[in-house]
């Protein structure tokens, strides 16, 4: 019997079939994390909606932002692929091929510094070729499997249309679908808590519970050096992650995404803490002094990693943004 008092974890270990106790633990933080359960364990407004959506709950949450920052078109492409796992992509045999495939990917991530972006650049590429197989061959993806990318895609727009979500419209839901920033934020939403930080002084890369990660060799992200040095040129301080590898003591980051403090700010986690500081902590201040007196600094704090500085009046404009978006 379920009565209301009854803790998820409490329930789950009377089913026959009961998970470990630590898959239930750590999945009931992850829903938190996402903002789908709150602390009581009882599901959110949020959680509601992406437990009614047919993809799991963090590419559910990726759309529902795609929506609120209309923006909706792209992250669907994405998330249709994301939902596919490893299928999309062809890992050829040959050294040679796989240089090659490599460098094709390089070349479609452009200048975004993003796995995610090469499959939104590939989805869109293969539509406005018609779904051409030799577009597919030449960039070592499957053509079977991004048919039934499509497919999904499909459903899911379906599912929104029928659902009233997106009863504002397409056109007015993806107004903002060609910038990549905003996008990055509807990712980051869905992905976190997987988020690394990027440490240029020690050149490594780390989490709140790895303390040690490398791209996999199939993100546009890897670098051939066994040295970490080329880590100190990334533009950005954050990566987001699909999935992570343990290979001994180091862990390897796939399909990945650099991003910046505003969209972490913005999007991650169930909520935004912040509080006042008095000291001249520059550590994590995005505005440099101007010489003509030290501005007041807000501390941003998601979780033990992720907390960065900015000025007050920066700061306060993030607040009100990510308030609007909670709500």
């Amino acid at each position: 019997m379920i009565n209301d008092t009854m803790k998820i974890e409490e329930f789950l270990l009377k089913c026959i079939a009961s998970p470990s106790l630590a898959s239930i633990r750590q999945s009931i933080k992850f829903l938190q994390c996402l903002g789908a359960l709150d602390q009581n364990e009882s599901l959110t407004l949020l959680g509601k909606n992406l437990a009614e959506m047919p993809v799991d709950a963090k590419y559910a949450k990726m759309l529902i932002y795609g929506i609120i920052l209309k923006c909706l078109n792209p992250v669907l492409s994405i998330v249709s692929i994301l939902s596919m796992g490893d299928q999309v992509f062809v890992l050829p045999i040959r050294p040679a091929d796989r240089f090659k495939c490599h460098q094709v990917r390089r070349t479609l991530a452009e200048n975004s510094q993003s796995d995610h972006f090469v499959m939104l650049k590939i989805f869109n590429l293969w539509t406005m070729l018609r779904h051409d197989r030799k577009f597919c061959d030449e960039n070592f993806i499957s053509s079977v499997a991004m048919e039934r990318v499509k497919g999904i895609r499909g459903q899911i727009s379906s599912y929104l249309q029928s659902s009233g979500l997106t009863k504002a419209g397409l056109s007015a839901l993806n107004v903002n679908s060609d910038k990549w920033s905003i996008i990055k934020a509807c990712l980051c939403a869905g992905l976190y808590p997987n988020v690394a930080r990027i440490d240029r002084t020690r050149k490594s890369m780390y989490s709140d519970i790895d303390r040690k990660l490398v791209f996999h060799m199939s993100s546009i992200l890897s670098n051939k050096e066994r040295s970490m040095d080329f880590v100190k040129k990334l533009p950005a301080d954050w990566v987001v992650f699909e999935e992570k590898n343990r290979v001994g003591r180091t862990s390897m980051i796939r399909c990945n995404t650099l991003i910046n403090s505003f969209s972490l700010s913005l999007s991650a986690g169930a909520n935004l803490n912040s509080v006042l500081e008095d000291e001249d902590d520059d550590d994590w201040t995005d505005e440099e002094d101007d010489g003509e007196g030290v501005e007041e600094q807000i501390s941003f704090k998601i979780d033990n990693l992720v907390t960065f500085t900015t000025g007050k009046e920066n700061g306060s404009l993030v607040m009100e943004l990510r308030g609007r978006l909670d709500n």
